[in-house]
């Protein structure tokens, strides 16, 4: 394969490469504003449940609204801690960095014109190890 194709190769696998580091960075968004969502009822909640608590004290009937709280309180943590949202985004940030990393080097190589045949071979083969590294370890 001529030195032509295989900078157009490489410039394909820059492209995917790319791609792929957008589509990790909307799920890194999507899960990351998910568990920001969840911290922030959570806490609502248990500010609600403090608030009632210490309402109860003087009128009983507030002390439903206590237990609702407490109640709702637990069962989003543990929604939250079995979904493991924390981990997930911060896999795929991971996966992101990789990516990126990939095209940095693509590029660097690719303003580089005295490469030669097998340097860029070795070099395609390199970037290719490195990206099935990456999804073997990716969460999807």
């Amino acid at each position: 394969m001529p030195i032509k194709e295989k900078k157009e190769l490489l410039k394909k696998i820059k492209n995917k490469c790319k791609i792929k580091s957008e589509q990790y960075i909307k799920r890194y968004k999507r899960l990351k504003k998910i568990d920001q969502c969840l911290d922030l009822t959570i806490s609502f909640l248990n500010s609600a449940n403090i608030a009632l608590l210490i309402s109860g004290l003087t009128f009983q009937p507030v002390l439903i609204g206590c237990l609702v709280c407490s109640s709702s309180t637990l069962i989003l943590s543990r929604l939250q801690q079995s979904y493991n949202l924390k981990h997930k985004y911060n896999c795929h940030n991971n996966t992101v960095n990789n990516y990126n990393d990939i095209v940095r080097e693509i590029t660097n190589t690719l303003y580089r014109n005295h490469l030669t045949n097998e340097q860029l071979e070795d070099f395609i083969e390199y970037i290719n190890s490195k990206i099935s590294l990456i999804e073997d370890t990716t969460i999807i």
